[in-house]
């Protein structure tokens, strides 16, 4: 299971590309090349083969600035944040998570 933001909060917005009208409608071309490109680097970054550059390009100070291996395993994987192991995601930084575990407990 791929770790998504989908997995933890469905049904949420995403993320939003937000324009004012005025701009839609006076630059209405550079607007369109603007939602083109956003979904190519969508594509780019959804495509599993292109992860790993993805993680290169993330570490980097101008971005993330983070150790390439702590954004390997949640673009990359393994990440599971429904298993316990070395790779799994903690809990106290998914409450969600946390609640439903504590939840199904007492189900039990």
């Amino acid at each position: 299971m791929r770790l998504t933001s989908a997995v933890l909060a469905p049904l949420h917005a995403e993320k939003v590309l937000l324009v004012r009208e005025d701009f839609a409608e006076k630059r209405s071309e550079e607007h369109e090349r603007l939602i083109a490109a956003l979904m190519e680097a969508c594509a780019f970054c959804d495509a599993e083969e292109n992860r790993p550059q993805l993680c290169e390009i993330l570490a980097q100070p101008q971005y993330v600035n983070a150790p390439i291996e702590c954004l390997r395993s949640g673009l990359v994987g393994p990440c599971d944040p429904r298993k316990r192991g070395p790779f799994a995601a903690r809990p106290e930084y998914f409450p969600e998570l946390s609640r439903e575990r504590a939840y199904r407990g007492r189900a039990a």
